[in-house]
Order: C-alpha cells, then sequence, then structure tokens
C-alpha cells in the first residue's frame, strides 16, 4: 500500500492506494481517505506494538528534564508571557514541595483568563487578566508518569485520556520532566526512519 498525502484547505488527507506486491502496469485506485486525527490514531497502536517489541527504554530518554514550572499563585500574565518567550505549550504546576497539581497549557491560557474576548469587543479584557492566577486556568486531577514508564505505555495513555502531555515524576510526586505528543512523535519518527 502506499500513501498518497494532499493538503486542501486547512484538512490534510491521506490516500490509501492498493499497489499490487509483484511487478504490474495496472493502475493504482483509491481505497478511502483519513485525516491526520483518523491516520494517528489507526497507527498509533500499530506503532505502540513495534515500539514494545524494539524494548524501547523508559520516557525518560524523551522527556524535557526540568521543565519550567509554575506555582497555582503566579499570574496568568507571567505565565503567559513565559510560554511565548520559551515555546512551550505545556507546563506542570506545582506547589512548594515540587508536587505536581495541576497542568497548564495555551488552550487554557487563551480561553481561561479572558484574552478571548466574550462581550463583543475585538480586545482581551485586561481587567479580568489581572485578577487572575495560574489556579483559574489550570486543568487539574492530572494524570502523571515516572520516568520508568515505557514509552508505548505512555504514548497510549496520551492516546486514550485524549491528552496532550505527562508530566513526569519521581516516587514523591515531584516533577522531575514532561513528556508531551511532540516528544512521542520525534522519537517515533526517528525509529521509523532508522528502520
Amino acid at each position: 500500500m502506499v500513501l498518497n498525502m494532499q493538503t486542501s484547505h486547512c484538512f490534510q488527507t491521506a490516500s490509501v492506494l492498493r499497489t499490487p506486491s509483484f511487478a504490474s502496469v495496472k493502475p493504482r485506485r483509491v481505497l478511502g481517505a483519513r485525516t491526520n486525527t483518523e491516520y494517528s490514531k489507526s497507527t498509533s497502536r500499530r506503532s505502540s506494538l513495534v515500539v514494545a517489541k524494539a524494548n524501547v527504554p523508559g520516557v525518560e530518554l524523551m522527556m524535557t528534564k526540568k521543565p519550567v514550572t509554575f506555582k497555582a499563585t503566579d499570574s496568568i500574565e507571567a505565565a503567559a508571557a513565559t510560554f511565548i518567550e520559551q515555546g512551550f505549550s505545556h507546563a506542570p504546576v506545582v506547589d512548594e514541595e515540587g508536587v505536581v497539581v495541576g497542568v497548564l497549557s495555551e488552550t487554557d491560557l487563551l480561553f481561561g483568563p479572558g484574552l478571548v474576548p466574550d462581550s463583543g469587543s475585538p480586545y482581551a479584557d485586561q481587567k479580568k487578566i489581572d485578577a487572575k492566577t495560574v489556579n483559574d486556568s489550570m486543568t487539574t486531577g492530572v494524570i502523571s508518569v515516572e520516568a520508568s514508564t515505557h514509552f508505548d505505555d505512555a504514548a497510549l495513555q496520551m492516546l486514550e485520556k485524549k491528552i496532550h502531555c505527562l508530566p513526569v515524576v519521581d516516587s514523591s510526586n515531584k516533577v522531575i520532566g514532561i513528556i508531551t505528543r511532540k516528544d512521542i512523535l520525534r522519537y517515533t519518527w526517528r525509529k521509523v526512519m532508522q528502520q
């Protein structure tokens, strides 16, 4: 089978083409089309099985070590500035002891504190933003993993729970890293390219 990638408007589709396994001049025919999301879902379980067979170590090799963290009492304005300056999309929120209590994402920042206007005004409401803290926008009930968690288990958790990152914690639940979908994509892509 051959994948034929096409981009149209804001969607990317992959046409699945059947080609005979023997030499032939028969034309290929389109069997169907999939969006990026559909393709990721269908291939993720297969790629996690391939990775498991390859005896991949824990997420410690893929995670961002010592990630930027925030306290729940930090201002949204300072958090947004840090996200923009440092170019990341997720950050763990920790208590005074460094124990994970939440995750803050670009989506949380954008839709939580009033950055997106809701009153018909084309501008964000600065008063709402000034009054907000990370606690007001962060996601709680966070799923985290230990550094020894196998790559395929972390990837499967993200897929099944529809989350974009996992804080990596030590045995005391203190943040030592973070793994994102981008980290998983990067690692998987490298493995595929090495084959």
